[in-house]
């Protein structure tokens, strides 16, 4: 696009075009409808914008510009707009050909914006960005037939129509929340796991004067205890709508790491519970009081007892302990969604559908069919009585019937009228051909 083009300004309905400034100093980027000199609907970087009627142009038997009731027939709409573009408005501003910005500057954002899934984030960025587009693209056609529904009068199909455009925004968005929300539980629980087995395996055998066994049980614990918080939240993941749908996504990012750092400690605390002694399970077969082989999962633990000392009926650590501290990774279902408490959803839309559209009561004069609506008329309004009428009204009140036609019965003849009195008398016509003398 050249530079000549972009300075060129569409001051009219007529000159709308892609490439030309409107008013506002932006760029034209789409054009939707356009209907000259009435109405054109055109997108920019940052919205849709309705160019109304030319100065000048008014509506046949109006006092008012045609501007001014394209104006308030949308008025109405403004609320769902402004949330709709909220919702998509940082979709807006990754197109493929520009850096990648957020809401703070004109700065590109950093593969992973920061933050250890920086790898995801930047295999996924085009990807992510060029989906945002086009996905704002989409949403902006289908605002721009709203609005060009609105303008032909049918102020309550527009409606309906915006209330669905809102309604799709969230489920999309939803959905696009749920991935990432999997995406950084999982994440947080490989970042668990990646520290805790080496810490077990490496670090703590070469730590002196400290239960070897034991101290290794609960970083395992915790690791196991992670991917089972992870396993229960994909389990759990398509029923929790309330997780949220905030712009800037840090809750359920905290949601998510909290989540899975809970299932941690459960698995840790469970089977330091269970090598404490002080929690018990007896599942399977019991050894007889006589001795006898011991098998089953009755017992817990067994290598981690003290040398010399009693211990608790055990086994094992490597099924029944990473089974339990599997379980316990299921406690984070126990805690209650920290968004609700903060209050982080937005409710989905319950305005009307545009099937339902149909059944609604008339809302403007459009509806009631006191007067065709369309692109000339889009409130529908009858015409404004005319100045005539109340000079007539005069007339009546001062009785006045000079106006007032006549019949031939009615009617006077001339010969029955009385003869003339006062005034100037007309002087007889002189004769032709006067006589000389005379």
């Amino acid at each position: 696009m050249s530079s000549e083009s972009e300075t060129k300004t569409a001051d009219s309905v007529a000159k709308i075009a892609i490439g030309w400034r409107d008013t506002a100093g932006a760029i034209i980027r789409a054009v939707y409808a356009k209907a000259v000199p009435y109405y054109a609907i055109y997108g920019t970087d940052e919205r849709i914008v309705v160019q109304h009627a030319d100065a000048g142009v008014i509506r046949p038997g109006a006092s008012e510009p045609l501007a001014t009731e394209q104006r308030k027939a949308l008025a109405p709409l403004a609320k769902l707009r402004g949330e709709i573009n909220g919702l998509i408005d940082q979709w807006r501003n990754r197109r493929p050909d520009q850096p990648d910005v957020t809401g703070q500057g004109d700065e590109p954002r950093p593969p992973g914006d920061g933050t250890f899934c920086w790898l995801w984030s930047w295999l996924m960025g085009d990807v992510r960005r060029w989906r945002d587009y086009q996905s704002a693209r989409r949403y902006d056609r289908r605002c721009a037939d709203a609005l060009h529904v609105a303008l032909q009068g049918d102020a309550a199909f527009a409606e309906a129509m915006l209330a669905d455009v809102k309604r799709d925004v969230i489920a999309e968005r939803m959905s696009l929340v749920r991935v990432a929300y999997f995406v950084w539980a999982a994440c947080t629980m490989a970042l668990m796991v990646g520290v805790a087995g080496p810490i077990a395996d490496w670090a703590i055998p070469r730590i002196q004067g400290i239960e070897v066994q034991q101290t290794r049980l609960i970083w395992r614990g915790g690791s196991i205890g992670a991917v089972g918080a992870l396993f229960s939240i994909a389990l759990a993941i398509r029923g929790r709508d309330d997780i949220g749908i905030g712009l800037d996504f840090r809750d359920y990012r905290i949601d998510a790491v909290l989540r899975v750092l809970i299932g941690a400690t459960s698995g840790v605390l469970i089977l330091c519970f269970l090598s404490s002694g002080l929690i018990f399970f007896n599942i399977g077969p019991q050894a007889g009081a006589g001795g006898g082989t011991r098998s089953g999962l009755m017992q817990i633990i067994e290598p981690l007892c003290v040398p010399n000392k009693s211990c608790p009926p055990v086994v094992g650590m490597t099924s029944f302990a990473a089974l339990l501290a599997f379980a316990a990774g299921f406690t984070e279902r126990l805690t209650s969604n920290l968004l609700t408490k903060f209050g982080s959803t937005i409710d989905v839309v319950n305005g009307p559908t545009a099937a339902a559209a149909g059944t609604r009561q008339p809302t403007s004069p459009s509806d009631a069919g006191t007067a065709p609506a369309n692109e000339v008329n889009p409130l529908g309004l009858p015409p404004e009585p005319e100045a005539e009428a109340d000079e007539g009204d005069e007339r009546r009140h001062d009785h006045c019937v000079a106006d007032k036609p006549l019949s031939d019965d009615e009617a006077t003849d001339d010969v029955h009228l009385p003869e003339a009195s006062g005034g100037i008398a007309i002087a007889p016509p002189a004769p032709a051909n006067p006589t000389p003398g005379k």
